[in-house]
């Protein structure tokens, strides 16, 4: 099939901070879909910018400077390699994510020793088996024996009581 591409740009600045993706590979099953493309952003001066951008059905984009990153979380996108897990756990430690070299280029905090985290997944890939978690809307991927994670309610309740305590605030019981 042919298709007519015959066209001029008549306002080049138009096109500052447009991007162009490439779709790189796709694959789709179970309900979700996913996928892994090039994304070059436009600029009228200067170099375009380049990255990856990962895709899930229902996810929000993830980008990434590094291709191999880029590979490692999409080839992980839903892997679950553990039985459920606890909706929350408690940093033993203080804790930055086990990619340091990017978190520090991201300039992510630190995770005080203490703090409640929420746990949104896991993840396993050829370095170890890990936690997907999330604190104060920074996500982070860390080993799960720097996490104290209960495994019912009642003891996740307990564990967040007991940080919370600790932290010197104050709880206030309903009735």
């Amino acid at each position: 099939m042919e298709t007519e591409m015959e066209s001029r740009i008549a306002d080049p600045f138009s096109w500052d901070g447009h991007e162009a993706e490439t779709l790189l590979v796709c694959e789709s099953g179970s309900g979700r879909a996913k996928e892994l493309v090039a994304v070059v952003t436009v600029k009228t001066e200067g170099k375009p910018e380049a990255f990856y951008r990962v895709r899930e059905a229902g996810e929000k984009d993830v980008d990434f400077e590094s291709w191999l990153e880029a590979v490692d979380y999409y080839n992980c996108i839903g892997v679950e390699s553990h039985p459920a897990t606890p909706d929350t756990g408690i940093a033993k430690t203080e804790l930055q994510d086990e990619d340091w070299k990017t978190a520090i280029a991201q300039k992510k905090p630190t995770i005080p020793a203490g703090a409640v985290v929420k746990i949104t997944g896991t993840l396993q890939n050829m370095y170890g088996d890990f936690v997907k978690v999330e604190y104060n809307g920074v996500k982070y991927t860390v080993e799960p024996r720097k996490l104290d994670m209960p495994k019912t309610l009642e003891e996740q309740k307990q564990a967040i009581r007991k940080a919370t305590l600790a932290a010197g605030a104050k709880i206030i019981e309903n009735n």
